[in-house]
């Protein structure tokens, strides 16, 4: 997978996390710091959300981005348990991290 336009970090306004969801096609933003520290994900359902509840697209993203996010760390990595994650709770993406929440790869 390629990951262009699909990490940022959490002061970025509403509008441009919609760019950037609209460029990389995944329906989600991986937010994170600049060492790729897994802060949350952000997706097109948390700004639908927010912009029904008064945001504005000049708002920044940090109070609307999920910041407890499912993963999975390096060592649990397998077909069956990536498949039951994404059925059972729906998502789009699920982050790959170390002990340290660093971000190893996406699914």
């Amino acid at each position: 997978m390629t990951y262009k336009n699909f990490f940022s970090n959490e002061n970025i306004t509403i509008k441009t996390a919609i760019n950037l969801i609209n460029k990389n096609g995944k329906k989600c933003l991986i937010i994170c710091d600049s060492k790729k520290k897994l802060k949350g994900i952000l997706s097109d359902g948390d700004i639908r959300k927010s912009i029904l509840k008064g945001a504005q697209i000049t708002d920044k993203i940090k109070k609307i981005y999920n910041k407890n996010p499912i993963t999975i760390s390096e060592e649990n990595i397998s077909y069956k348990k990536l498949l039951n994650l994404f059925k059972v709770n729906f998502i789009d993406a699920i982050p790959v991290i170390d002990d340290n929440k660093i971000i190893k790869k996406i699914f």
